[in-house]
């Protein structure tokens, strides 16, 4: 099996942040071709300069649910904010130490979260990096989606 863009990196940051911030096992896990995420909560974030894309975070609720719980130091997460501002604090973390590693001034914007995840889709985007993880026996898997080019008209 051939390397995928920032294959490596990424795994490095999340397996850092998973134990630094989650104290969570993480095992990498093999994904089916093409198949669409079998995860329900997305977050996002926008990486732009030395690269151009969307770093996407699919997590099952319960996992998005035990990391809100692990992140904030609850039994149960309160509110839905809590578990959203969870996934945004990762998706910032995770996209903060790639975005490092891009040439050039290369900036984040804000993340966005979904519960609903598949209400995000991210249009003008070929996928550049897909990997499937297992924390706690519950899915989660990472994606790169680089913005294609479009052909300048003149």
């Amino acid at each position: 099996m051939t390397m995928q863009f920032m294959e490596k990196e990424i795994h490095q940051f999340l397996g850092m942040i998973w134990e630094a911030q989650l104290n969570l096992p993480l095992q990498p896990r093999p994904l089916a071709p093409e198949a669409p995420p079998e995860c329900t909560c997305r977050c996002a974030i926008q990486i732009s300069g030395g690269w151009n894309g969307w770093l996407v975070m699919d997590f099952s609720p319960e996992l998005a649910r035990q990391a809100s719980e692990r992140f904030f130091g609850v039994s149960e997460p309160k509110q839905p904010a809590e578990v959203e501002e969870t996934l945004k604090e990762l998706a910032n973390q995770v996209g903060g130490n790639l975005k490092n590693l891009f040439s050039g001034p290369t900036r984040l914007m804000f993340p966005v979260v979904s519960l609903d995840g598949p209400s995000l889709y991210f249009p003008d985007t070929q996928l550049k990096t897909r990997l499937g993880f297992f924390s706690n026996n519950q899915p989660l898997e990472i994606r790169l989606l680089e913005y294609a080019l479009v052909p300048d008209p003149s």
